[in-house]
């Protein structure tokens, strides 16, 4: 180009307008992030942030990766060693109850911090997966108070212990299986086929159960109750052969009934089958929008106060957000994903692929649940408005 060559000025206006339009970007987001920190949207402090991240997030730091890796090993050791006092082997001897204690003191410790560095009381104490590491201060309890009991009860604590400890161990360990999510979320989209499938077997077990008590003779199955036994093991495939038919009516009735059991059984577990596979296929949009869920979480962040985050960053005030206000929004709200998984975690809320999402979308993706509480009766009204519309 010439010094005075004309053409290259457009060049150089459409430079300054994108150098302008970027920090006008910037100053929206410092604001943003300023009012981030003024109306405690963010609630808790640094410190409580590092060190809940610390304990719940093994790839928060070089740190808490190693210690996730030593508490795991830690709790299977624990485990064993419950385990082997069960069947009396006692690896520490006279000091087994003194190890037994500080085994679990130092389990109880970890969900001791996880509790008073939490930003979010509600939710910690809505999680079970809390509820569950919470249970390790039971057996210091039980054997605080052991010696102080009659000679009955102190028995029936020590039994207790034996049967309770290695269960409430193992159970801790939940916390270190994040697919744990993909099955519980399988079990959860069965659910609403399971009543009619329980309420169907529950009809065919009185109907068999009465006609083969009915058939049988009285010497052979005493009570409805045997009867009723000897149904639910056959139509679950277990058949003990405690209770077994005696007449041939009886046989004929038990033969049909193995027939129809197991083509009813087959259809539950393919169901179930059939919801894990297809939830296994999308088990990376279900663990991210579940890592998301939790980060939120600790920062303390639920679904109303989405709303007046959403509202900081949508910098254009067009009631939607695009690629780089979300990306803003997810930086400055700390979650911990990387470019990559932002813009994954974007697409999957942009189901309309519109470029942009709205504040029902974002809602609606997160905390589905309450999505329906939160805009449940404008929903009905819409509804409403729309059945009571004229047709053309």
């Amino acid at each position: 180009f010439a010094p005075g060559d004309v053409s290259f000025m457009p060049l150089l206006s459409e430079r300054e307008d994108d150098d302008d339009e970027d920090e006008d970007f910037q100053e929206k987001l410092a604001f943003a992030r300023k009012a981030l920190k003024e109306n405690r949207v963010l609630s808790g402090s640094a410190v409580s942030r590092t060190v809940t991240d610390f304990l719940e997030d093994e790839e928060s730091s070089t740190a808490a990766k190693y210690y996730h890796k030593f508490i795991t090993g830690f709790t299977i050791a624990a485990v064993l060693i419950a385990l082997l006092d069960s069947v009396d082997v006692h690896l520490f001897g006279h000091m087994s109850v003194a190890a037994c204690v500080a085994i679990d003191s130092l389990l109880f410790c970890e969900s001791l911090s996880r509790f008073i560095f939490t930003s979010n009381f509600r939710s910690f104490l809505l999680n079970p997966l809390n509820i569950i590491d919470a249970c390790s201060v039971v057996p210091i309890i039980i054997w605080g108070i052991k010696t102080r009991l009659s000679a009955r009860f102190s028995v029936a604590a020590g039994h207790f212990l034996l049967a309770i400890v290695p269960v409430i161990r193992l159970l801790r360990l939940v916390r270190r299986f994040p697919h744990m999510q993909l099955l519980v979320s399988a079990f959860r989209d069965c659910f609403e086929a399971l009543p009619v499938l329980l309420y169907t077997m529950s009809v065919l077990g009185c109907i068999f159960s009465t006609l083969i008590f009915l058939a049988e003779p009285r010497e052979n199955i005493e009570t409805m109750s045997e009867s009723l036994w000897l149904v639910i093991s056959t139509m679950t495939t277990v058949g003990y052969g405690d209770v077994v038919p005696n007449s041939s009516l009886g046989f004929f009735l038990v033969s049909i009934l193995m027939v129809v059991s197991s083509l009813y059984m087959a259809m539950p577990v393919a169901i179930i089958g059939f919801q894990f596979t297809h939830i296994w296929g999308n088990r990376a949009q279900i663990l991210l929008l579940q890592h998301v869920r939790d980060r939120f979480s600790r920062g303390g962040i639920g679904p109303y106060e989405i709303p007046t985050i959403f509202r900081l960053f949508d910098f254009d005030e067009s009631q939607e957000i695009d690629m780089l206000e979300f990306q803003g929004m997810i930086r400055e709200m700390e979650v911990g994903l990387n470019e990559a998984e932002t813009d994954q975690l974007f697409k999957i809320i942009d189901t309309d692929m519109g470029g942009s999402i709205d504040l029902r979308e974002l809602v609606k993706t997160l905390y589905p649940e309450d999505y329906r509480h939160m805009y449940g009766k404008r929903l009905r009204q819409t509804h409403k408005l729309h059945s009571n519309m004229p047709l053309v």
